[in-house]
């Protein structure tokens, strides 16, 4: 494969990876602000999750467990999008084609998997202590 063909399979990986990390932290949020604006509108939410008795028990447990999984796969997911875009920015470079400064509009830097990162942790956080937070009343 010549370089010039290497190069425009790199850049179009790259700028697919970017949109797919931007898509999914930005599906991610979308959701649990909707969990969030469910359980604070539905009384009929909050009551099923704050009922006494073994099954609503499990109900509850397994409520906070699939936030906690999901906030933590979403964690692994998204630092995978952020090795796969520096593995592509690598190779880019080593093409020795042009500067890393051309590709910062499609690179995951880890200044912007962390800003993202613990934007979503924090939604899951408010979700879990929402939920938490039933049980109590």
């Amino acid at each position: 494969m010549k370089a010039t063909e290497k190069f425009s399979l790199l850049h179009a990986t790259l700028k697919d990876i970017f949109k797919d990390y931007n898509d999914n932290s930005m599906k991610t949020s979308a959701y649990i602000i909707i969990a969030i604006g469910w359980i604070l509108t539905s009384d009929t939410a909050r009551a099923f999750l704050a009922l006494q008795g073994k099954q609503q028990s499990l109900i509850f447990f397994l409520s906070l467990t699939a936030v906690a999984i999901i906030a933590i796969i979403h964690s692994i997911v998204s630092f995978g999008f952020y090795q796969r875009s520096q593995k592509k920015m690598r190779m880019l470079l080593k093409l020795n084609e042009v500067e890393a400064e051309s590709f910062d509009n499609y690179q995951i830097s880890l200044s912007h998997l962390v800003a993202s990162l613990a934007a979503n942790l924090f939604l899951f956080a408010i979700l879990f202590v929402m939920i938490l937070a039933l049980k109590n009343i």
